[in-house]
């Protein structure tokens, strides 16, 4: 049975004994430090607040391995949107080293630390930007979900913290002057209604998706998804996350 979550034991089998001992004074106080972890498998040490969501993160991405698939030719460029403390884009570095990796994150306390948990890694690209349907300005929320639960909107509410710039697909791909997307990943909170619905003009260039749904925070996730899985060969999901192929890229036997 796996330990409950939050607990001692549960801190233990994902950062071991060692790691946990040393952080065990704020997980008992409850209140965040940003730790230095040393990973076996990872070129360079890696920034997580202890406790704060970011070990879920990690236990997802590292763990249970929600991003490892069969491949048939390596991407050459992947956007992570929502890239909260750059974790995706680790674990994409280290599988597709040749990558360039573009990581958008609207969070000033995450981007700071997608900043220098990228800082080894010279294929990811940090961006402080939201994806959505257009470029401007975004308001952006804390719903008080954690530090991988903010959201963007164009309406100011209650919830609302600071403010972020948004960029959309079409933008990223003329900026960095690329004619296709290998990977898109979104995990955008509720954002992916603007960006799929909005995917007309940029969608058949787009090899993978790879996106969460959050239909719990915005309704119409899954019908924006379903709009657009018509145009794929394969689909499956693995974890929270859904993908979609066009071939390239299949589920791990």
């Amino acid at each position: 049975m796996r330990p409950k979550k939050g607990s001692i034991n549960w801190y233990r089998s994902i950062l071991g004994l060692a790691q946990t001992l040393r952080s065990l004074r704020h997980i008992l106080s409850g209140q965040s430090k940003v730790y230095k972890f040393k990973c076996a498998d990872l070129n360079y040490p890696l920034f997580l607040r202890i406790p704060s969501t970011d070990v879920t993160i990690y236990w997802h991405i590292f763990k249970r391995k929600e991003y490892e698939f069969s491949i048939k030719k390596a991407p050459e460029f992947i956007i992570d949107a929502g890239a909260n403390i750059g974790l995706a884009a680790i674990f994409f570095t280290h599988k597709f080293p040749n990558a360039t990796i573009i990581a958008l994150e609207p969070e000033t306390e995450n981007f700071d630390l997608l900043k220098k948990n990228s800082e080894g890694y010279s294929n990811i690209i940090p961006l402080k930007a939201a994806l959505w349907d257009s470029e401007g300005t975004l308001n952006l929320s804390d719903p008080g979900s954690g530090n991988w639960g903010f959201r963007v909107s164009e309406d100011h509410n209650e919830c609302t913290i600071d403010s972020t710039q948004s960029v959309t697909v079409k933008g990223l791909m003329e900026k960095y002057d690329r004619s296709m997307i290998d990977i898109l990943k979104l995990d955008i909170e509720g954002a992916e209604v603007e960006v799929l619905s909005s995917s007309k003009s940029w969608l058949p260039y787009v090899e993978t998706i790879i996106v969460e749904l959050h239909d719990r925070f915005k309704p119409g996730c899954t019908k924006a998804y379903q709009s657009v899985k018509v145009n794929y060969k394969q689909n499956w999901k693995c974890g929270e996350n859904y993908y979609l192929s066009r071939g390239n890229i299949f589920p791990s036997l």
